[in-house]
C-alpha cells in the first residue's frame, strides 16, 4: 500500500506543479503584452502631436502671409515724408526761401525709421534713423526705456529731444503732419547729445521731468560757451473722461564747458593733452572762462499749455522768453482737428515783438488717402519787418 500512496502523492504533485506553472505562466503573458502595447501606443502618440504642431505651424502661417515675421519681437515703422512749396509775390526767391527756412519750415524729402525691441517683458530698445537733404543718413535717436507698475525711466544716448519725454508722446505720423510751422516753441524742438528721464502716471494725473545735455565733445565758440543743460517737466491732468489738459515747462542755461555734481566734476567738452606751462596757461583760462559763464550765464525759459479733446482736438498757447533779451518775447497759439482717417484742418499764429513785429501764419487742410497715405496742403504767410512773404505748401507722406 505503501508504495501505491507514494506514487499517488508524486503523480499529485506533477500535477499540481505543472497546472501551478502553466497559470503564472498565463497571468505573466498578458502583463507583458499590455506593457509592449501600451510602449508602441505612447510613442504612436509622440508622433501625431509632432505632426499636429507642424499641421498647424503651416496653417497659421498660410492665414498670416502678410506678416511672415509676426513671431519676432522686433518692429519697424517708417514715414516717407515729401515737402514742396510754391512763392507767390515780388519778392526776391533766395531771400523768400532764407524767410521759410528760417520759420522753421522743412523742404525737400525726409524718411524717418524706427526699429522696437523687446527686451524682457516690460523693457524697450528703440533705434531711430533719419534722412534729410543735408544728412544722407543719421542715427536720431537711442533710446531704452525701462516700465515698473506706473513708473518708467527712459534713457537716450544719441539725438534727444524734449518732446521725447511727454507724457503721451505723439506718434510718427503726427510727428511729419502736425503741420508745417512747429507748433511749440523753439527750444522745446532742439536737438541733444544725451539725456535721462523719468515719467510718473496715476489714474488722472502724470508728470514727467528730464535732464538733457547739449554740445557735448564741441569746442567753446566765440562767448565761451561750449555745452548746455536743458530741464523738461510736464504735467498732464484728465480734466474730464475726454478732455486732457498739459503744462510743459524748459530751462535751459549753459553748463560751462564741465557739470559739477558735488565733489564730483564730469568733463563735456575735449580736452588736449597739455604738459608744464602749457597746461597751467589753459587751467587758469578755462577756470577764468567758466567764473565769467557762471555769473552772466544767458537762459532761456518756455512755457507751453495745450489741451486735447477726444484726441483729435487739440488748443495750445506758449510763450518763451531770454534772459539775456528781457525785451524779446516769443509766443504762439495753434487750433487743430485732425481725426484719424477723416478730413483735417489746423490754424496756426505765431510771432516775435523786439523793435519790429514778426509773424507766421498758416492754415492747413489734412485728408487722408487711404490706410497709409495723407495729402496735406496750407498756405503759409510770414511777416518780418517789412518782408512779406506768402507761400502754397503741400506735403505728403506715406507710412510703411
Amino acid at each position: 500500500m505503501e508504495p501505491l500512496s507514494s506514487a499517488a502523492d508524486k503523480i499529485k504533485r506533477f500535477a499540481r506543479a505543472a497546472f501551478t506553472g502553466r497559470s503564472d505562466s498565463l497571468r505573466q503573458k498578458p502583463v507583458e503584452i499590455v506593457k509592449s502595447l501600451g510602449q508602441e501606443a505612447h510613442s504612436e502618440l509622440v508622433k501625431l502631436m509632432e505632426r499636429q504642431d507642424k499641421v498647424e505651424h503651416l496653417l497659421a502661417f498660410k492665414r498670416d502671409k502678410k506678416r511672415p515675421f509676426h513671431e519676432v519681437s522686433m518692429q519697424m515703422k517708417g514715414i516717407i515724408n515729401v515737402v514742396g512749396f510754391l512763392l507767390f509775390g515780388e519778392n526776391d526767391f533766395r531771400q523768400s526761401c532764407g524767410v521759410l527756412h528760417g520759420a522753421g519750415i522743412k523742404t525737400g524729402i525726409h524718411s524717418r525709421l524706427m526699429f522696437e525691441k523687446v527686451v524682457g517683458q516690460k523693457n524697450d530698445l528703440v533705434a531711430e534713423f533719419v534722412t534729410t537733404r543735408e544728412h544722407p543718413l543719421s542715427l536720431e535717436r537711442l533710446m531704452y526705456s525701462a516700465h515698473i507698475d506706473k513708473i518708467s525711466s527712459a534713457t537716450i544716448a544719441l539725438g534727444a529731444e524734449c518732446n521725447d519725454f511727454t507724457v503721451s508722446p505723439s506718434s510718427m505720423q503726427e510727428q511729419c503732419l502736425n503741420g508745417f510751422i512747429p507748433s511749440g516753441p523753439p527750444l522745446f524742438g532742439q536737438n541733444h547729445g544725451c539725456a535721462a528721464g523719468i515719467v510718473l502716471k496715476g489714474s488722472k494725473i502724470a508728470a514727467s521731468l528730464a535732464e538733457l545735455v547739449s554740445g557735448i565733445g564741441m569746442q567753446r565758440d566765440g562767448t565761451g560757451q561750449s555745452s548746455c543743460l536743458t530741464t523738461f517737466g510736464q504735467i498732464s491732468y484728465q480734466l474730464f473722461e475726454r478732455v486732457k489738459v498739459n503744462l510743459s515747462g524748459v530751462w535751459q542755461k549753459p553748463a560751462s564747458g564741465f557739470i559739477k555734481l558735488g565733489t564730483l566734476t564730469i568733463p563735456l567738452s575735449n580736452l588736449k593733452q597739455q604738459t608744464g606751462a602749457e597746461a597751467s596757461r589753459a587751467t587758469a583760462v578755462t577756470e577764468t572762462a567758466d567764473d565769467v559763464l557762471a555769473n552772466s550765464a544767458p537762459g532761456s525759459i518756455a512755457i507751453m499749455l495745450d489741451s486735447e479733446v477726444n484726441g483729435s482736438n487739440k488748443l495750445g498757447f506758449w510763450l518763451e522768453v531770454q534772459k539775456s533779451s528781457p525785451g524779446l518775447l516769443k509766443w504762439g497759439m495753434s487750433l487743430s482737428d485732425t481725426p484719424s482717417g477723416e478730413l483735417g484742418w489746423g490754424v496756426k499764429l505765431r510771432g516775435m515783438s523786439k523793435g519790429h513785429l514778426n509773424l507766421q501764419m498758416e492754415g492747413f487742410l489734412m485728408f487722408c488717402l487711404g490706410r497709409n497715405f495723407v495729402l496735406q496742403p496750407g498756405l503759409v504767410f510770414v511777416m518780418e519787418g517789412r518782408t512779406r512773404t506768402p507761400a502754397f505748401i503741400c506735403q505728403s507722406s506715406w507710412s510703411l
